[in-house]
């Protein structure tokens, strides 16, 4: 059973490139759900803001990179790497971004390193495209272990791991590329029913758990959860708006496919005393529904909350900054061809 559930997680990483395809990439997924604002990342297709700031590699929305909420999570490496507290921030060389923006440290430098050495695709997609071969000339495969990326050597060692692309619950980290020590289990976009080694969620408190858990927007309530006999069944999470909501009428429906943005929630069989070696992923409901309820509060505090300390000002690297670096890009593009 265990390693079923070890399976959804999808292939290994490979440890350098050409790569395969995206899951090839260490913590470069496409993940069944979008990384939550403030969470890390390392494409804009990873979060559900559909932005990574290439500096922090965050997912960041109009209020940039908050102190609060970083802290909140308990999020240690990017406490020290970003702002310096419980260890070095980072050191990634040449002229540092933010540093001279806000007194934030980068947590990867690729803007001026890229753009100079002409070597597009390395260090960030090229229009939204990741390079997972080197093409031409200009063109070279994503690898943030190269150099000219200009990567702090901490989050170099978590990408290689496949260990980056994520949020913290209870700050304990939620890998949003390997799904074996998630306490509930996503299906697939377009899937009829939930994966093997595990159910449909049926029960309306267990649903509200789950949401909690995973910090998502609570919808079960909509029209009393009586959404009508030939509705999505049961717990089902919309990626589109990150709610997350519960169907009455039908628990006993078989097979039922969901629209392309919905997601059924489900609970792992025997595999749930597989993975008990995990600790505080698998406590008890109580406990950890406690701690994911606070959490949810604390991220949602962060990202719409105006921040109280000048350190928590990280806030330059937005949705407007990856106009500049294409615009820049194209035109440089023009130049060459």
């Amino acid at each position: 059973a265990a390693a079923a559930l070890a399976a959804l997680a999808g292939g290994a990483a490979a440890a350098s490139p050409p790569w395969a395809d995206r899951d090839s990439i260490p913590s470069g997924c496409i993940p069944k759900l979008p990384v939550p604002e403030g969470g890390r990342c390392l494409f804009d297709d990873q979060c559900a803001t559909d932005f990574c700031c290439p500096y922090f590699r965050s997912c960041l929305g109009p209020n940039g990179l908050q102190y609060t909420t970083v802290q909140a999570m308990g999020d240690s490496l990017r406490m020290a790497m970003v702002w310096g507290e419980g260890g070095a921030p980072a050191n990634t060389g040449g002229t540092q971004h933010q540093t001279s923006v806000n007194g934030a440290a980068d947590v990867c430098n690729r803007e001026s390193s890229v753009l100079a050495a002409q070597d597009f695709g390395r260090c960030a997609p090229v229009n939204n495209d990741v390079a997972l071969a080197d093409s031409g000339s200009l063109i070279k495969a994503f690898d943030l272990t190269h150099a000219q990326c200009q990567c702090d050597a901490r989050f170099q060692a978590e990408y290689e791991a496949n260990a980056w692309t994520g949020t913290f619950i209870g700050g304990v980290f939620l890998n949003f590329c390997d799904y074996s020590d998630w306490r509930y289990i996503v299906s697939d976009a377009g899937a009829d029913n939930c994966p093997s080694e595990s159910t449909r969620i049926v029960d309306l408190n267990e649903c509200v758990a789950a949401l909690t858990y995973l910090q998502m927007t609570d919808d079960t309530d909509n029209m009393n959860g009586n959404l009508g006999a030939n509705a999505r069944p049961g717990c089902v999470v919309n990626v589109a708006d990150q709610t997350v909501g519960f169907n009455k009428d039908n628990l006993d429906l078989g097979d039922f496919t969901l629209a392309s943005t919905e997601r059924y929630l489900c609970k792992p069989g025997m595999a749930v005393d597989a993975n008990a070696t995990n600790g505080s992923m698998d406590e008890a409901t109580t406990t950890d529904d406690a701690n994911g309820t606070d959490d949810g509060d604390d991220g949602d505090d962060g990202s719409t909350s105006t921040t109280t300390a000048a350190k928590a000002a990280a806030n330059d690297c937005t949705l407007a900054a990856p106009g500049r670096a294409v615009l820049l890009l194209a035109a440089v593009l023009r130049l060459l061809f």
